[in-house]
């Protein structure tokens, strides 16, 4: 015979349900308590060198953070670690512009779960950064003479320096590549800077003394500097050769207002180097012995400033 249920029996029913809500509304505020508000680590904010980064952060151990970028959902919810902590590679700001990435602490359905955290970056706009690329700065260097190679804004003319002596100017390539020949310069420490306009960039490299005679050379001549430049002074010239030497020949017009040997060194270089005054001014380049009515070797009209 079944039993009639008694208020005793009706109170302990609405006791135990009164319990399991109590105990639900416990573990809910549990949840909310242990949210972690959500942190990045990695990049630090502010400007950026490209688009792509690997995005690293914190957060509650076992959650997801949803990224915003501007306002705009990134994809699916992060899973955080049990660590606490979350990692996203390679990933894209996009165009050159401002940005705000917003990190959304959230539960497995997306809903938000603690207050979320923003961050402000730039990504700024592509081009080349005016740098000396090679050598590399403390380089030690064979004697003789090398190549200088960087980066520049394409089109533009830069004018590159040693020991504040000037080399000549060079064009930036239009893929925003440079490269100078620079003359054999003396043993010892030097310092080459590239200016533009607006910027420059410096290394300092060591150059071995060089060993033997010239009496072995046996390289084809080459020059240095290009016709029609405009240099700052004082600045230097050469390139490689053969035979003694070369003897340098200056004119201002017509006039000749001096004349140098300059012998080739061990390494089967030679160096030139002169401060005249401001003005164009002409330099012919002969084999030590030529006469001055020979044709020269090589001839560059510079205008010196």
């Amino acid at each position: 015979m079944a039993r009639v249920w008694i208020t005793y029996d009706w109170i302990k029913l609405l006791g135990a349900v009164l319990l399991l809500i109590l105990l639900l509304l416990c573990m809910g505020r549990q949840d909310r308590v242990a949210a972690v508000v959500p942190n990045l680590t990695a990049p630090t904010p502010g400007n950026l060198s490209g688009p792509t980064v690997d995005l690293r952060g914190t957060g509650t151990p076992g959650g997801f953070v949803q990224l915003l970028l501007n306002g705009n959902k990134i994809g699916n919810p992060v899973r955080i670690g049990t660590d606490g902590r979350w990692t996203l590679p390679g990933f894209n700001f996009g165009a050159p512009g401002e940005y705000t990435l917003r990190l959304q602490p959230v539960d497995a359905r997306g809903n938000a779960t603690a207050p979320a955290s923003d961050f402000a970056f730039s990504v700024p706009a592509p081009g080349n950064r005016l740098r000396i690329g090679a050598p590399g700065n403390g380089a030690q260097l064979p004697a003789g003479g090398f190549e200088l190679q960087g980066t520049g804004s394409p089109g533009e003319e830069l004018e590159v320096f040693e020991d504040n002596t000037s080399l000549g100017r060079v064009l930036v390539n239009p893929d925003g590549t440079w490269t100078m020949a620079v003359p054999p310069p003396i043993p010892g420490e030097h310092t080459y800077e590239v200016r533009s306009n607006n910027a420059s960039d410096r290394i300092q490299i060591a150059v071995a003394a060089a060993s033997g005679t010239e009496a072995g050379c046996t390289r084809g001549f080459t020059l240095s500097l290009r016709y029609g430049q405009t240099v700052t002074r004082p600045f230097r010239f050469g390139g490689e050769g053969l035979g003694q030497g070369y003897t340098i020949t200056v004119r201002r017009g017509d006039r000749i207002v001096g004349s140098r040997d300059v012998v080739l060194d061990a390494a089967c270089g030679w160096s030139y180097r002169s401060d005249p005054g401001a003005g164009p001014v002409t330099y012919e380049v002969r084999p030590i012995g030529a006469s001055p009515t020979d044709p020269p070797l090589g001839v560059i009209n510079l205008m010196i400033r």
